[in-house]
């Protein structure tokens, strides 16, 4: 099982899932979110929650190393607040 599994991440945050937007900036801007991810971030220009919630998923996908899991935590942490990405319905 790879450090980087979704469910293992899951778990290990689940008492601490950010509810508020403020809260899921600093998630996935701050420490929260693994560093693959924020720098893959970084690599495409997001550096704030606008620049993230006009990102698609094809576009974060589109970085070589930025994989399902890296999508799907990021998906996870914007749906605790109610928000998405780009093109999701």
């Amino acid at each position: 099982m790879s450090q980087y599994d979704w469910r293992t991440m899951a778990k290990a945050t689940e008492k601490t899932k950010p509810k508020s937007r403020e809260q899921i900036d600093y998630a996935i801007f701050g420490r929260v979110l693994p560093a693959r991810a924020r720098n893959n971030l970084k690599r495409l220009g997001v550096t704030n929650m606008e620049q993230l919630l006009n990102t698609s998923e094809a576009e974060m996908r589109s970085t070589q190393e930025f994989g399902a899991i890296s999508v799907a935590w990021i998906k996870d942490l914007l749906a605790e607040a109610g928000l998405k990405l780009k093109d999701d319905k």
